[in-house]
């Protein structure tokens, strides 16, 4: 027996002022198209609104921000919707949570994004020197470590930080991430400002992490205050957001973020800045106090090492995750590069209304997708209909374990063919019977950390290596990489550089012990 759906939750509604904004842009592409104005000069505004220029001439991605990761039903068939209707029936998953449309074509952008806005769904600060999209851990409400439910924060921050207009006029972009347990499943420590949520002396709050980013210059983020009330999360990150914008590098792209501004300053030089300016925030009556979560009857258990463990259901052989609830699970399906036809979004968002009564399904950080508070029962029924998707999210294989960026087939940053490289070491594992034993192979095409490369056991980022007097495309390989919020944090290492071609079996070596791990 199935469960009763829930009313499905809408996402926050967008409160800045679209018309303004989606005004401005289809001002902007009548001057394109008139040839009043040169594309070059307009494409940081396009970036602020989530429209990202890709390899192939006159294509562009829209990067459609996820508060959280939730994607209630009747968004996920919007967006099924305008895949088919302008980005030729696919949709890409990102590492962050969020949903991209790829080829789509400049002229169709102000219908799409008012059609996205119709829906409280957006795609201002996608991109660009502007607050991005807030992630949360995914198993965020049903996780049985969590000190409490953190997805409200991560949309009421959303919501507040998209309604003010200094959001997108940043020296660079910033980043908010929101984990239940210091286990830190959404990389808190690895972020420009991170919560971990806490109960101390009975009250919910938050431990957190600043100063932290990936990139060509990573650095792990600071304890940055081990404690505020849950009703300070949004000053906190109104705090972050001035301090930023006061005290972020506008003259150098390439030292902008907020980690290049704490190095300057010093943690400690740091740390009473944000305390000053969270004690403004706290007497700005424009900033809002945040909902605070029920109070936890008892403390949950302590937190793994290890994400929530997955595990074959015997009678359908799903993947599943237990949960609070004895009687549910989160279903994992495993979305292969992070590539998802839109008829098979259409036919997950029917599954979860009729199994799931989040009628929602929640994106992750490695590209995939959950199908969350399933009973039990229904499990044997829902594998039935999983199985008639044409991807296929339940059978296991080496290019599960693989999270991936677009690379250089689509954006132009990218050195090198990330997903063709994902599809080559999976098939090699596979061939040598090799398993990656759990870890998460995290790929890049560059330097950049799209594919968040420095939080794998092992990561790859794209590069050029040199020999026999030529310089070919190639890989950096890392290793060694430690999550968590807490003193073992660590980011992965430089092991050493591959060319393409020796790539697959210089991973094959690695993990079966014939390769140097560091």
């Amino acid at each position: 027996m199935t469960p009763t759906p829930a009313t499905p939750q809408p996402l926050p509604p967008v409160t800045v002022a679209a018309d303004r904004w989606l005004a401005e842009h289809e001002a902007d592409l009548r001057l394109l198209a008139a040839g009043a104005a040169d594309l070059a000069a307009f494409k940081p505004r396009l970036a602020a609104r989530g429209l990202y220029e890709q390899r192939t001439e006159g294509a562009w991605m829209l990067r459609v921000k996820l508060p959280g990761g939730v994607l209630p039903t009747q968004e996920a068939r919007l967006l099924a919707e305008l895949a088919r209707t302008y980005a030729g029936g696919g949709l890409h998953l990102t590492t962050r949570q969020a949903i991209q449309l790829h080829g789509v074509k400049l002229a169709d952008t102000p219908a799409l994004l008012r059609r996205l806005d119709a829906a409280g769904l957006t795609s201002r600060g996608g991109g660009g020197n502007a607050v991005r999209g807030v992630t949360a851990c995914p198993y965020a409400g049903v996780c049985p470590h969590e000190a409490f439910d953190v997805t409200p924060f991560a949309a009421a921050i959303s919501a507040y930080l998209l309604a003010q207009p200094g959001s997108f006029t940043l020296p660079r972009k910033l980043k908010y991430a929101f984990s239940g347990c210091r286990r830190d499943c959404a990389f808190a420590a690895a972020t420009d400002l991170g919560y971990v949520a806490v109960v101390k002396d009975g009250q919910p709050g938050f431990e957190l992490w600043g100063g932290g980013g990936m990139g060509a210059r990573p650095r792990p983020a600071d304890p940055l205050c081990d404690f505020i009330p849950a009703a300070d999360a949004i000053r906190a990150a109104e705090a972050i957001r001035r301090i930023f914008d006061r005290h972020g590098d506008r003259a150098n792209r390439a030292r902008a973020r907020l980690r290049f501004a704490v190095e300057a300053m010093g943690a400690a030089a740091f740390q009473a800045t944000f305390a000053s300016e969270l004690a403004a925030c706290r007497a700005d009556p424009s900033i809002p106090a945040a909902d605070c979560p029920a109070t936890p009857q008892a403390a949950p258990p302590p937190a793994p090492d290890t994400p929530p463990r997955l595990s074959p259901d015997p009678a359908s052989g799903l993947r599943v995750a237990r949960e609070k609830a004895a009687a549910t699970v989160s279903v994992k399906l495993f979305i292969p590069l992070g590539l998802l036809p839109a008829d098979d979004l259409t036919l997950l968002a029917e599954l979860a209304d009729r199994f799931s009564t989040e009628c929602g399904l929640r994106a992750t950080q490695d590209q995939n997708l959950l199908l969350r508070r399933v009973r039990l029962a229904d499990l044997p029924a829902l594998a039935s209909e999983l199985r008639k998707l044409a991807t296929d999210g339940t059978t296991t294989r080496a290019l599960d374990a693989i999270t991936v960026c677009t690379g250089a087939g689509i954006c132009r940053l990218g050195s090198c063919q990330s997903r063709t490289a994902a599809l080559a070491v999976a098939e090699a594992l596979e061939t040598a019977g090799a398993d990656l034993g759990g870890r998460i192979l995290r790929i890049s095409g560059c330097p950049n950390a799209c594919g968040q490369h420095h939080l794998g056991e092992i990561g790859l980022s794209g590069c050029r290596v040199s020999g026999a007097g030529a310089s070919v495309s190639g890989y950096q390989i890392w290793t060694g990489a430690r999550l968590g919020a807490g003193p073992g944090f660590r980011f992965a290492s430089e092991l050493r550089k591959v060319s393409e071609g020796e790539l697959p079996a210089a991973l094959v070596a690695l993990v079966t012990g014939g390769g140097e791990e560091s």
